[in-house]
């Protein structure tokens, strides 16, 4: 039985086990992929990463006109500790289904954000299992840490591109905090820049929040509590945003009061704030350093 769903501007529809975007549906029925099966026996395409919990894999399908559409199914599964945190958070995961809520919940509140394409979950004995999400690749995008590192070097305007970028930054930054919601894992890497924009080598367009996108949403939620959450968040950007020498403290003030909507002089809360995220900065720093090391430490033991 098929069931159409407006959601957030997409249109998403229940056939079979499956929840899917209207939009792929013909590219989908033409290649059978139309049930929770057949997309987790999926076995062409590229293996990005994967894990005990999940794995993400890139394929390629083509329509009957022969043109090429890139996707990435990513695919969750439970462990012990995973099903007892589940339990605690009234049978709520962070899996592929928090990840499918949170693409058309993000999308609904403006935020940009990954296309979704297809989702798929089973439940044992009320708890989830196992899921899976499908959602397009991001065409002419790039990983905003990688844009910062190979390609903002080369510009001849890179200081008024970082600025751009910067205060684009912390309004996305803002917005999705003002939601009551916090990523906790919200470094540089998760966030995509629309290089669209680029030509002859430098940026003949403004950039605006519509140009960024917040990805891995597995873990994204609202909690009740929401203050020290953010500040993770935020230590975890200022974290990554010390990798790059292209970025400067006066980036991240800026970054900062763009952020809190502070226009004049910091107050004492403010700064207080600051030194908290730095702080917190510092122990993932530490924390970082030392899973590192261990990892080093074991490769040499695995070669001896």
């Amino acid at each position: 039985m098929n069931h159409k769903l407006q959601q957030n501007s997409y249109d998403i529809e229940k056939i079979n086990d499956i929840e899917i975007n209207t939009k792929f549906l013909g590219l989908f029925r033409q290649h059978n992929l139309v049930k929770y099966d057949d997309f987790i026996k999926l076995s062409h395409g590229k293996l990005f990463r994967e894990n005990e919990l999940r794995s993400v894999v890139e394929f390629e399908l083509l329509n009957e006109s022969d043109n090429k559409f890139i996707f990435h199914i990513k695919r969750h599964a439970l462990n012990i500790k995973e099903t007892i945190k589940s339990i605690c958070n009234c049978f709520n995961a962070f899996d592929g289904e928090n990840e499918w809520k949170m693409i058309l919940y993000l999308h609904s509140a403006g935020i940009r954000t990954m296309v979704p394409v297809v989702f798929g979950m089973q439940r044992k004995f009320m708890l989830p299992w196992k899921s899976f999400t499908v959602t397009e690749h991001l065409y002419n995008t790039k990983r905003l840490e990688d844009f910062l590192q190979e390609d903002l070097i080369h510009k001849s305007d890179k200081f008024q591109v970082k600025k751009k970028i910067t205060l684009e930054l912390a309004s996305v930054s803002s917005k999705f905090h003002k939601l009551g919601m916090v990523h906790q894992d919200f470094y540089l890497g998760h966030f995509f820049i629309n290089t669209n924009n680029l030509k002859h080598g430098d940026f003949n367009n403004e950039i605006s929040d519509s140009d960024l996108f917040l990805i891995d949403l597995q873990r994204v939620y609202k909690p009740f509590f929401a203050f020290r959450k953010k500040i993770k968040d935020l230590a975890q950007l200022y974290f990554s945003s010390t990798m790059f020498s292209c970025v400067t403290n006066i980036d991240r003030m800026r970054f900062y009061k763009i952020y809190s909507g502070r226009n004049k002089r910091l107050s004492f809360y403010d700064k207080l704030i600051i030194k908290i995220i730095i702080s917190k900065a510092l122990k993932i720093q530490k924390h970082t350093d030392k899973v590192l090391s261990k990892s080093k430490v074991d490769k040499n033991a695995n070669n001896i």
